[in-house]
């Protein structure tokens, strides 16, 4: 989805995510080292970090933090958000590896300034967001609590990194128009998936949804396509939630099916008739989903 700054919070409204007005205090921007924009919507004792997936490069965390204040309203009540974009200050071809570490300190930074009663996070993540969240729970799990990832799984499918491959060819020619269709198409179905066409046409010709970072794009791109963490899921031991749509072609069922069977304790829902851009498309559905598998922690 290509939410650049100047129309994200018409395309979040149009898509589907309510727009709440907060108060000042319940919204907040900042950094977190080693360079990471996150946005904080207050809430709850318990925290959850969210990583972007793609959208990062578009328009990172903390741009419109408003439009973001309405997202998940019922897990703010038990947890206090942050969405955690990429560092610009890393340097360019910085693969999975390097960025696991990364949002590990991230995470570190972020338990110490919110002081919670156990240094433990809930992690999601979309995209290669869901690809890191799951590394960092096979890799870094310390301070990992539950771990929900959508339109993510260990590794795309094989038709997901022929058009992955596509993009990143795309991204570098400076294509972004036909980059912008193809992610329409793999995102979307119905009206959003023309919608998101039709407003690429009238605003990229005078410079909207061009990434902010082309090049955190082609580096997100191109680990996306080198990821593959099939033989490190079985060491992830605190419970997994994979939520997929059996339209998307980057992860297919079959992928977050696999994914599944290798994950000690893991739960897989499929929306039948979506698309990569599930959260979206699904969000009401989604966002009820992923609220009542953290909460559960809290009933525990």
């Amino acid at each position: 989805m290509l939410n650049n700054s100047r129309y994200a919070p018409l395309m979040l409204k149009l898509a589907g995510i309510k727009n709440r007005q907060a108060r000042a205090n319940q919204v907040s921007v900042g950094l977190a080292r080693p360079g990471f924009p996150y946005l904080r919507v207050a809430g709850g004792s318990k925290i959850l970090v969210y990583l972007p997936g793609l959208s990062d490069a578009f328009a990172s965390p903390g741009e419109y933090p408003h439009a973001y204040a309405g997202i998940m309203p019922e897990l703010c009540e038990t947890h206090t958000i942050y969405f955690l974009g990429r560092s610009s200050q890393r340097p360019p071809g910085m693969g999975l590896t390097n960025l696991i570490e990364d949002i590990d300190v991230a995470i570190k930074s972020t338990l110490i300034r919110e002081k919670p009663d156990e240094p433990v996070v809930d992690i999601a993540g979309t995209g290669i967001g869901g690809i890191a969240a799951l590394a960092l729970a096979a890799h870094k799990p310390d301070n990992i609590g539950r771990v929900s990832v959508n339109s993510a799984a260990h590794r795309l499918s094989g038709e997901g990194k022929d058009i992955v491959a596509h993009w990143l060819e795309l991204a570098t020619a400076q294509k972004w128009i036909a980059l912008s269709d193809s992610m329409a198409n793999v995102s979307f179905t119905g009206f959003r998936r023309s919608f998101n066409k039709t407003m690429a046409r009238i605003l990229l010709p005078i410079g909207s949804g061009i990434p902010e970072s082309p090049e955190r794009l082609m580096q997100a791109l191109q680990a996306m396509m080198a990821a593959d963490l099939g033989a490190h899921l079985a060491k992830i031991q605190v419970p997994v939630q994979i939520v997929g749509g059996a339209m998307d072609p980057l992860f297919k069922p079959e992928i977050m099916e696999e994914a599944a069977e290798l994950i000690p304790y893991s739960d897989l829902l499929m929306f039948g008739s979506a698309a990569h851009g599930l959260a979206i498309e699904k969000r009401k559905d989604f966002e009820a989903e992923m609220t009542s598998f953290f909460q559960e922690k809290i009933s525990d």
